[in-house]
């Protein structure tokens, strides 16, 4: 131990002398593969400091521990025989990535190289050996009689290089070299918050009683009176939750994502409450949290340093543009011209206490804005501070003014890929103030039900409103796609995108659309102070901030608005639209049109007719169409497919768009005959790898928890597109009950060959095709139960509504739709009408709830398998 120490002590004296340069050393280890040595070799270089440690002989295998502290591992194992191998241990603080590397066979040279990212530039790094007997390497030509070496072709660099003996710990020396280029060095790096966690909330409920509000009330301006609030409830924060501030021993490990500190931190919860109770129960739980949280995640959240926070910002920004300044111009004076003046019969209501009330505990997020004020703070204090927040709130909205801090927006850009390397590669998400978002709730909750009962809202937009979802649109895509098939046609269909559409909002237009709409003047001057001079900045901790700079267009991103107002901005785009069927969700568009096999080229004209509309339409809106993500695809019979001549082509500004085979659309793949082949295929592959990721702590979980997974991770994999798969055939069925299948042995370790029905019983579950007959009773009700949407609502017809004589069915079943062929048979209202009168639906609406009635129907299923 004495030599091990000594060793430790020499290398660490040559790090510190050469502090900022890059440290490389190599060492013959001779077999980390036992624990006891390779215990040394961590002790020895895992505090060493050096940047690059090349190791040759690791001996490691498949299940060798290889990680060293402070360090990332890449190695390079023998595969077939015993013995060799190389590796590399990079400083956790450097980027590196693997160039090359040998296969891994005995009786060849073995290496591996790493390109390493140095302060200014990227280094080249190799670790090589060869096996006796072997004969001279391609990869790197060393001195004959040199035992081991380090070879650099930048030798002038080289400021200091040796060899110290390792007694004990090999026979080999280790050598070294120290070159001139500068690495990152991690500074002392510090994080400041404020401690929630041990805030007393009847402390703060009664020291916010005691405080005087008596300013804020008197304050001339919004900005004044907020301030003054702000200032209180600051003062109150630093007495019961005072900012913390702690520094960082060592700089953040690159896999460390808010996931995993997340599961390190459920982990540490089980743990104590485990040791609080000593239950056999909390020991399990800790278990199972304590081996899920042993995985790495290669997801990066650092920013590449060639990109500067303002660079980051700008890329954002320069969304945020006017591109067609006469086009839009133009659509402004043409809708000033049919704006007439009006009752304004919308003004905003009196906010309540009990309106603020229900917004704030509604709100789950604890983020924080720009004010620093906390929503877990706010809900300790709301029945005291509810009246001033009452008195804010309506100020603002009587006086149609905006505080100026509740317009800036701290920006988080998250990495839309496993490595990013450019601007395009962030997603912003934007961070507002909290109380902003509680009077944006306040405003949307009114302004939507102005619409609502106006019915001003175009009836075929599914985004952003109670009872539709991306379901309810793809259902009745779907069935309008069948019932022309029923019909001997064809449907030409084209899927639309609008690129970053909320961020090209232009506000002028916007305005102007609600003032057609019958927003007073008032409510249209507070949505102008809302949505003009707004400012954003780029924040990833301390280190990464950029300036603020201002938008001129789009709704404000992560606001409660902002998808509301885009909705209003875009709702007259049906007006353009005179030949297709559309339907909307936001702002993905799709146009379907019918039309007879031998009328092809006429429907592509009236189709391009439609496009070219819409594409003006975006022009005069600051909107533009993503021409590569347009999907045109013409469904039909298989039949009517096979003698389809495709003459005339789908074409978007004189650019033609070629025909699919199958689009995704809202997350479902559509294939030409809606067989959902391919949809099948996605989802048994999804259930499948979920399955393989949940099978590597098989051992660790019990068999609750194997239960749990699957149903809340797995299953609504099978549930978001069954409504739609009414029309699967035997063998599609057949693939996806096994993917079923495989999850319940998973769950009760049932062996692969032995019959899996009482297993389904004994666990209270359905097989897919009965689980697809429950989501569709519980859909239809929610459709009648809600009257939303109204597209499928009016699918489906009462048997009292065509028939005035009495006779034995209820006046209240639903009447199946007349038919002709296979595929509408089993579209969606037909099975639904079906279902609706088995089990008599509309008794489950006066008393019942939907769990009521899922019940019930999930009972009488489960008697299938008696």
């Amino acid at each position: 131990m004495e030599s091990l120490d000594l060793l430790n002590f020499q290398l660490k004296s040559i790090s510190r002398r050469n502090k900022g340069l890059l440290s490389v050393a190599h060492i013959n280890a001779q077999s980390l593969n036992d624990s006891d040595h390779f215990t040394e070799f961590n002790s020895v270089f895992g505090e060493s400091g050096f940047d690059v440690v090349a190791v040759s002989e690791t001996f490691f295998n498949s299940s060798s521990t290889v990680d060293v502290r402070n360090y990332k591992c890449f190695n390079v194992n023998r595969i077939n025989k015993n013995g060799g191998g190389v590796a590399i241990y990079i400083a956790e603080r450097l980027k590196a990535k693997v160039v090359a590397t040998s296969d891994g066979e005995a009786n060849k040279p073995e290496y591996l190289l790493l390109e390493v990212k140095c302060e200014h530039e990227n280094v080249l790094v190799a670790c090589a050996y060869r096996p006796p007997k072997i004969g001279a390497m391609d990869l790197l030509t060393f001195c004959e009689s040199t035992l081991d070496v380090i070879a650099t072709n930048m030798s002038e660099l080289v400021v200091e290089y040796g060899q110290t003996v390792a007694p004990g710990f090999s026979n080999h020396d280790l050598i070294y070299a120290i070159v001139d280029l500068k690495v990152n060095t991690p500074s002392k790096k510090y994080i400041t918050f404020r401690d929630f966690k041990n805030m007393d909330p009847a402390a703060v409920a009664m020291d916010a009683e005691m405080l005087s509000w008596s300013e804020v009330y008197e304050s001339p301006t919004i900005d004044e009176k907020l301030a003054c609030f702000n200032s209180i409830i600051t003062e109150l924060m630093e007495k019961h939750a005072p900012l913390r501030t702690v520094a960082v021993k060592r700089p953040d490990a690159p896999w460390m994502t808010h996931d995993i500190l997340l599961m390190i931190s459920n982990r540490n919860k089980a743990r104590k409450k485990h040791l609080s109770t000593n239950l056999p129960v909390d020991f399990e739980a800790f278990r199972i949290l304590r081996n899920r949280t042993n995985g790495k995640s290669n997801k990066k959240c650092d920013v590449p340093v060639d990109i500067s926070p303002n660079d980051l910002n700008q890329h954002y920004l320069n969304v945020s543009t006017v591109c067609n300044d006469n086009e839009v111009n133009n659509a402004i004076l043409h809708y000033e011209a049919l704006t007439e003046p009006t009752e304004e019969p919308f003004h905003f209501k009196y906010v309540t206490p009990w309106d603020i009330i229900d917004s704030i505990t509604s709100i789950t997020s604890n983020a924080q804005g720009e004010d620093g004020i906390s929503v877990v703070f706010l809900k300790a204090c709301l029945v005291q501070i509810v009246c001033v927040l009452e008195h804010i709130f309506n100020f603002s909205l009587q006086s149609s003014v905006f505080p100026c801090v509740w317009k800036l927006a701290n920006v988080l850009p998250i990495p839309k890929v496993a490595n990013p390397v450019n601007c395009k590669d962030y997603r912003p998400v934007s961070i507002l103030c909290l109380l902003s978002k509680v009077l944006e709730k306040i405003v949307h909750s009114q302004v939507y039900e102005y619409l609502a009962q106006n019915k001003l809202i175009n009836p075929l937009q599914s985004g952003f409103r109670p009872g539709h979802s991306t379901k309810t649109a793809l259902l009745k895509v779907a069935d309008d796609i069948r019932l022309a098939i029923d019909q001997r046609k064809l449907v030409l269909a084209v899927l639309l995108d609008f690129s970053k559409a909320f961020d090209k909002v232009h506000h002028g237009l916007l305005l102007v659309k609600m003032r057609k709409l019958g927003f007073s003047r008032s409510v249209i001057k507070w949505f102008y102070v809302y949505l003009c001079d707004r400012a954003q900045r780029v924040k990833l901790g301390s280190d990464f901030v950029s300036n603020w700079d201002f938008s001129d267009t789009g709704v404000p991103q992560g606001s409660v608005l902002g998808p509301l107002l885009f909705l209003i901005y875009c709702n007259d785009i049906s007006d353009v639209i005179s030949n297709c069927t559309y339907h909307l969700y936001a702002d993905d568009l799709q146009l379907y049109l019918n039309f007879g096999v031998k009328s092809v080229t006429e429907a592509v004209k009236l189709v391009n007719a439609d496009l070219a509309s819409v594409l003006q339409y975006a022009k005069c809106h600051n909107l533009s169409l993503n021409i590569e993500k347009t999907q045109p695809i013409i469904y039909g019979s298989n039949t009517y497919l096979k003698i389809l001549q495709k003459g005339s082509q789908i074409s978007i500004d004189n650019i033609p768009v070629p025909y699919k085979d199958t689009v995704t659309n809202l997350g479902v793949i559509f294939d030409q005959s809606l067989s959902w082949t391919p949809q099948c295929v996605r989802v048994i592959n999804s259930v499948f790898k979920n399955l393989a990721v949940v099978r590597r702590n098989f051992c660790y979980l019990p068999f609750s928890v194997r239960k749990m997974i699957c149903q809340s991770f797995i299953f609504p994999t099978f549930d978001y597109s069954a409504a739609l798969m009414t029309n699967l055939s035997a063998t599609n069925c057949i693939k996806i009950q096994r993917a079923q299948n495989s999850c319940i042995r998973f769950v009760t370790k049932t062996p692969k060959y032995e019959h899996i029905t009482p297993m389904y019983k004994e666990l209270d579950l359905l097989k897919f095709t009965e689980r697809r007959d429950l989501i569709i009773c519980t859909t239809i009700r929610s459709i009648f139960k809600t009257a939303a949407p109204p597209y499928l609502l009016q699918m489906f017809t009462t048997s009292s509504s065509v028939n005035m004589r009495r006779n034995r069915q209820s006046s209240h079943n639903l009447v199946v739709p007349i038919h002709r062929t296979c595929i509408y048979n089993k579209s969606f209202c037909v099975p639904a009408s079906r279902l609706w009168n088995k089990y008599s639906i509309h008794s489950y609406f006066s008393c019942s709830t939907a769990n009521t009635l899922k019940r019930k129907v999930h009972t009488e299923l489960m008697k299938l398998y008696d």
